[in-house]
């Protein structure tokens, strides 16, 4: 509901601040606000994929956790930016030319690749698009 409201002209802004950094919090590899919930896994270094459960995501609340009875050293913790998926999908492409033999190698990409702005609503857009790139 606090998206809706937004959308209506009434945001939660203690809600919108703590998006990235918990409570208007900065600094460190952490991201403990609520973006979390939109990154239910992260990177496995043993299995080398997204598989292993991102805790943050199912741990975080909001309102704000009660800072006075709260265990402090998880309160500032926070999935590392780095464990997380990019938003980019890539997959490999060869193309083989039969005459004169030739094989070219290139990669395809897809995904969200930047942010636009409606110049009027000020509202954020994600943008998606797709690229082929030589390797």
């Amino acid at each position: 509901t606090r998206l809706v409201d937004a959308a209506d002209g009434k945001p939660d802004v203690d809600f919108f601040r703590s998006f990235y950094k918990r409570d208007e919090s900065s600094g460190g590899p952490h991201m403990n606000g609520w973006i979390n919930c939109l990154f239910p896994f992260e990177w496995n270094y043993v299995s080398k994929t997204f598989d292993h459960r991102n805790e943050f995501a199912e741990r975080w609340h909001w309102p704000a956790l009660d800072v006075e009875h709260a265990d402090m050293d998880l309160y500032w913790q926070g999935a590392k930016q780095k464990a997380l998926p990019l938003g980019l999908s890539r997959a490999p492409l060869s193309w083989r030319v039969l005459v004169p033999p030739a094989e070219y190698r290139y990669e395809l990409l897809a995904g969200f690749v930047g942010v636009s702005q409606d110049s009027t609503s000020l509202a954020l857009c994600a943008e998606i698009g797709w690229a082929v790139r030589a390797t």
